[in-house]
């Protein structure tokens, strides 16, 4: 992946661009200056062992909050990028109900840098890395019966820990956190997730109420099956006093049911439907049935200040959690 990306053309006016891929040295070492691998204890062949181990393992993707729902082409193709159209005005709405816009997606996605930290003592690797990731919430929706399309950039810093062993057969991964997104500048972010379970039927199989806990590999992971359905819970806070009803909005990003495994989005509630058990008690809920894709995957919930898709002057304000688990 080549040096940091300028990001600097206005919003207003940017189109969809494709996700840069993932190749292992950006992955491993990013791309800015802020970049790189810092160890304790073990050799040059351990460092490089773990490296490897991290880059081919699927706990570690980078497409958590990712949807691949072919959003961004549709908008692209029915849209106009904003470019004077209508007023500035326009696009923000009175603070009052909070709607989402008929189209919305995270692109122009660029990796600025990577640092990797490992302590390795008596065969066990303790392992924390954190991404710093800038792209664009593209919006699109109708302002006076035109699709205008545009855009907020942002900066999020994704952060998860993990513990590698190692054995006769190499370091094996035995434990893994969720992974967290948060804004890089923390003093804009007013939305939080404060706790992630997950349910079959009404069995609780899984928990988290921060996330840099650290789950035993496979045992303390939820392990589901292809037809299985489960329940997600989340519980959210913002932090600052808002005019909008809803406040914020929850979304999962999940495997879709397909064969495909192609990522889907559903919203989250917080109104006693859809599998939610109390109105208006801060916890969001939603319900899923488990595709075929065998393997390991996330299921990532991702809170946005509502104030993000209603008011062009507002800045981008999110968080979201990754929960890991298995389907066999």
């Amino acid at each position: 992946m080549p040096g940091k990306t300028d990001i600097t053309v206005s919003p207003w006016v940017r189109v969809l661009y494709l996700s840069l891929s993932v190749t292992l040295v950006g992955f491993l070492l990013g791309c800015g200056s802020g970049s790189g691998v810092s160890m304790t204890g073990g050799s040059e062949a351990d460092q490089a062992a773990i490296l490897e181990a991290i880059e081919t393992e699927a706990f570690f993707s980078d497409s958590v909050t990712d949807t691949d729902e072919d959003e961004g082409s549709a908008a692209e193709a029915q849209a106009q990028a904003y470019a004077g159209q209508v007023s500035i005005e326009s696009l923000s709405t009175d603070p009052g109900t909070a709607e989402l816009p008929r189209f919305w997606w995270r692109g122009d996605l660029v990796r600025l840098g990577s640092l990797i930290d490992i302590h390795i003592e008596d065969g066990i690797a303790d392992v924390k890395i954190s991404h710093d990731i800038a792209g664009t919430l593209f919006i699109a929706d109708e302002v006076n019966d035109i699709l205008v399309l545009w855009g907020k950039p942002f900066e999020d810093l994704v952060t998860r820990y993990a513990t590698f062993t190692n054995s006769p057969l190499g370091w094996k991964l035995t434990a893994i956190s969720p992974v967290e997104f948060a804004l890089k500048d923390g003093a804009q972010q007013t939305v939080f997730i404060n706790s992630l379970r997950a349910y079959s039927g009404s069995d609780l199989v899984w928990e988290a109420s921060q996330p840099s806990r650290l789950y035993t590999v496979p045992e303390g992971l939820p392990r589901f099956t292809h037809g299985e359905e489960i329940r997600v819970e989340a519980g959210v806070v913002n932090t600052a006093g808002s005019a909008w009803e809803p406040s914020q909005f929850v979304f999962i990003h999940r495997p879709g049911p397909h064969i495909s495994g192609r990522r889907t989005r559903g919203l989250m509630f917080d109104d006693g439907t859809n599998g939610d058990l109390v109105a208006g008690d801060g916890t969001y809920t939603r319900t899923y049935t488990i595709g075929p894709c065998r393997g390991r995957h996330f299921a990532a919930v991702d809170v946005i200040d509502a104030a993000t898709f209603t008011a062009l002057d507002a800045p981008y304000n999110s968080g979201a959690w990754g929960m890991p688990y298995i389907v066999e």
